[in-house]
């Protein structure tokens, strides 16, 4: 009947119903669709959600690199003035910039954002250090990785907030473990498996591919095997190449620890091949680096 604001809250609620089940190809078709009808009934707020939906799509899915920073960058103009939408835009395209390497670009997109957010406050901005993480560790600062998230982890513990903390305290785990503190990432995955919900699917992927790494560096090899396989399991069955792609180098590195050195090389070369669609340059090349 030619409702097209109808229309653009029917797509909208199809993207956060692919988004939970993190199929980022489909939501980020049914973002463009919020965002086309939203233009249609000239509806500015639908348009904004839209956008966010897009570029969180775009970043986390199959969507290439090099064509999410151009869809970003372009609405980051259509939605200028709603500080909120620019904010969680800029933040996407500093991720999707650090991936092609690009870190001054990065780290100046997350200044911004992050200013923006601080200035909104509320969750949205204590828990903007899963983006500043993720540029920091695309840039090899996995100390400032490190200070971020366990800032918003105590943040966000002290607004009693559940959801945004276990992923948050789930990629804190994961650097833990990278720099080498084993028992504290061990202890941080029983936080996270306490506080996820069942169908959060990136928490529970997060603390089984953690703890496989550090119950296998203890011997319980039985133990390690049964959860990188549940995580593996819940990544392939989502749309969400890159954080795939990280939980078969962290099946990799269970590999090693266990003695399966023969499958080690399969599996990285699996995520090198995630990487490579998704235009990840920097990722790709780090682990080419480990393959040679």
């Amino acid at each position: 009947i030619g409702d097209h604001a109808g229309q653009a809250m029917a797509w909208r609620l199809l993207f956060a119903r692919h988004g939970t089940a993190l199929r980022f190809g489909e939501a980020a078709m049914a973002a463009e669709q919020v965002i086309a009808h939203a233009d249609a009934a000239h509806d500015p707020r639908l348009l904004t959600r839209g956008a966010t939906g897009y570029a969180l799509a775009a970043l986390y899915g199959p969507t290439p690199v090099a064509d999410a920073i151009e869809r970003c960058e372009q609405l980051i103009e259509r939605v200028a003035g709603d500080r909120r939408t620019d904010a969680l835009i800029r933040s996407a395209l500093a991720q999707l910039v650090a991936m092609q390497g690009d870190f001054d670009r990065a780290h100046r997109l997350e200044a911004e954002s992050r200013a923006m957010l601080e200035e909104l406050g509320g969750v949205l901005s204590a828990s903007s250090s899963t983006d500043t993480a993720r540029v920091a560790l695309l840039a090899g600062s996995i100390d400032d990785a490190e200070r971020a998230l366990r800032a918003d982890v105590e943040a966000l513990e002290r607004l009693g907030e559940r959801f945004l903390l276990s992923t948050v305290a789930g990629m804190l785990a994961r650097v833990l473990y990278t720099l080498d503190r084993f028992d504290e990432a061990d202890a941080l995955t029983r936080r996270v498996e306490e506080l996820s919900s069942p169908d959060d699917t990136d928490a529970q992927a997060l603390w089984r591919s953690v703890r496989a790494m550090t119950v296998a560096r203890a011997g319980d090899r039985e133990e390690a095997l049964r959860l990188i396989d549940e995580a593996l399991d819940l990544r392939r069955a989502s749309d969400a190449p890159v954080r795939l792609a990280e939980t078969l180098t962290d099946a990799a590195e269970v590999m090693r620890c266990v003695g399966l050195d023969e499958r080690v090389r399969a599996l990285r070369v699996e995520a090198l091949g995630l990487y490579e669609a998704k235009g990840d340059v920097v990722s790709a090349g780090r682990l080419r680096t480990l393959l040679s």
